[in-house]
């Protein structure tokens, strides 16, 4: 099982996202091989997040380390989980994104970040 890790990279795109309304896929800030990936809220129930997902090694009840979880699975395993620590995500949550997926902005409210497919 991968470590949780609050990568810099990710959250200086979640904030550049934020503050610039530019696009940026995941794949641009990951160093790692995946095929797939979920965005979890804070408090979000770790057998919800694990009957997505697969098996996490996540502690606890509730996941509580962070605003945002990032989960992301190559050939259906988790190989990377990252705290996201910007409190700025919107959207859906729990929702199994392909290999397109991307940061971007919020439509509907300035200085919100969806992780959404890469149609945006």
């Amino acid at each position: 099982m991968p470590d949780l890790t609050f990568d810099a990279a990710v959250n200086d795109a979640i904030m550049q996202v934020a503050q610039e309304g530019t696009t940026v896929p995941v794949s641009d800030v990951v160093d790692v091989a995946w095929d797939e990936a979920a965005l979890f809220a804070e408090g979000a129930q770790v057998s919800a997040i694990e009957e997505l997902v697969g098996e996490t090694g996540l502690k606890g009840e509730r996941y509580v380390s962070s605003p945002s979880l990032i989960v992301l699975r190559n050939d259906g395993e988790v190989v990377s989980l990252i705290g996201a620590t910007a409190d700025v995500f919107d959207g859906e949550y729990g929702v199994l994104l392909g290999s397109d997926a991307v940061l971007a902005p919020e439509q509907r409210d300035v200085g919100l970040v969806v992780l959404t497919a890469g149609s945006r």
